[in-house]
């Protein structure tokens, strides 16, 4: 959250669910607290219990922190059985519940924080009933029960509730006055970047692709001094140009024709780089994520999309497993550093991101015969001893106020 604060981020939606400790929910709390804006719609599903009864993870101190969260929400949206424990009210006989009671317990829930509160689940014999209360006034929606219970249509139902009043809100996804150019440029210097990476790794080892794409930090060490003006330490300095010597490495310019896909591939942690320090610009600015992101995901969909209709080739079978499997494998690596980035904080992991260009070097001799060279080797040594040396030193303070 310290560096999420630090670089300005900002989001349109907060939407909490299942929370399994007194400590999760107070962690909870102070994200809300820290980082809702006037334009920030927080719901809050307060996962608890069902059927009269508490779920057996949950004890009585758990509940009464969950009604803290009741003050920073827009919208809550419990069942029957939790809506009674936010209340502190005895659940009813065999869960029969008039309009009026359900009304009256909306308003009681919508007194504590939220404008708006949908008690959901509600069974009857054939039907299923979700009470809406907002502006004082209550409504009942019913629809005809189908089949059994479904685990996690709840949290479908929480997603979809959540996403209506984003897109109803005056923000929506337009894009801030002044950001306009920095968006242009995060967007064209992140598209050909990421092409250019492409580019080499179709015509370079792929370990020697993978290291020349991880110079990017270093890149917007540099970009950093004029687009942002923040001036880098000694350190910073001092790594930057041990970094680029490592490149010379890999690169090694000779005159020949082959260099040219190195100087490609730099480009590419080049672009990146530079993406990265408009991304920080604009979340100086007060720009929204989903803003920034559909921007990027747009402007390079309309970009490759004429050369992949023009140029259109079947994929093989082959290449169809290859890019599942490549897809399979980015989305276990971003489920595996989304989880590490809740137990530790960013800068105390972000050199593991180096690992990237041993485990390329390895799968690259093992499935594509591809034998990095001496000169190679040593520029990976330099660049990401630099990377873990400036890593160690950026820990230091920490380190040293802990002892």
């Amino acid at each position: 959250m310290d560096s999420w604060e630090k670089n300005q981020l900002s989001f349109d939606g907060i939407c909490t669910g299942f929370l399994g400790s007194v400590k999760q929910i107070a962690i909870v709390e102070e994200f809300i607290r820290r980082f809702k804006q006037p334009y920030t719609r927080v719901m809050v599903d307060p996962v608890m219990g069902d059927n009269g009864k508490l779920y057996s993870s949950y004890n009585m101190e758990m509940c009464a922190e969950m009604r803290r969260l009741l003050a920073y929400a827009d919208l809550v949206t419990p069942n029957l059985t939790e809506a009674c424990i936010l209340l502190d009210i005895p659940y009813p006989k065999n869960g029969h519940v008039t309009n009026e009671e359900l009304e009256y317990m909306a308003s009681e829930l919508a007194s504590q924080g939220p404008s708006q509160v949908i008690i959901t689940g509600l069974h009857g014999e054939d039907s299923l009933r979700n009470f809406i209360y907002e502006a004082g006034r209550g409504k009942v929606l019913t629809v005809e029960k189908v089949g059994g219970d479904r685990s996690g249509t709840g949290d479908a139902f929480a997603a979809i509730v959540a996403f209506f009043p984003l897109m109803k809100s005056k923000e929506k996804f337009r894009i801030k006055k002044g950001c306009f150019g920095d968006i242009a440029c995060r967007c064209i210097f992140g598209t050909s970047g990421l092409i250019c990476n492409f580019y080499a790794i179709d015509r370079l080892g792929i370990a020697d692709s993978n290291m020349l794409n991880k110079l990017s930090p270093f890149f917007a060490i540099i970009l950093s001094i004029y687009i942002l003006k923040e001036i880098p330490t000694a350190v910073d300095i001092i790594a930057t140009i041990i970094a680029f010597i490592g490149a010379l490495f890999i690169i090694r310019p000779g005159g020949s024709m082959s260099v040219v896909p190195a100087l490609i591939g730099l480009y590419g942690g080049f672009g990146a780089g530079t993406a990265y320090v408009f991304v920080r610009k604009l979340g100086g600015k007060g720009e929204r994520t989903p803003v920034i992101v559909m921007c990027f995901s747009l402007f390079s969909c309309m970009v490759t999309a004429p050369f992949l209709i023009l140029d259109f080739h079947p994929m093989t079978l082959r290449q169809w497993i290859c890019l599942i499997l490549a897809g399979l494998s980015a989305s276990l690596g971003q489920f595996s550093i989304t989880t590490a980035y809740k137990y530790a904080p960013a800068k105390e992991l972000s050199v593991f991101d180096y690992m990237q260009v041993i485990f390329a070097a390895l799968l690259g001799i093992i499935f594509l015969n591809e034998t990095p060279v001496l000169l190679s080797i040593i520029g990976y040594v330099i660049i990401i001893g630099t990377a873990v040396v400036r890593w160690r030193l950026t820990l230091k303070p920490i380190d040293m106020v802990g002892k």
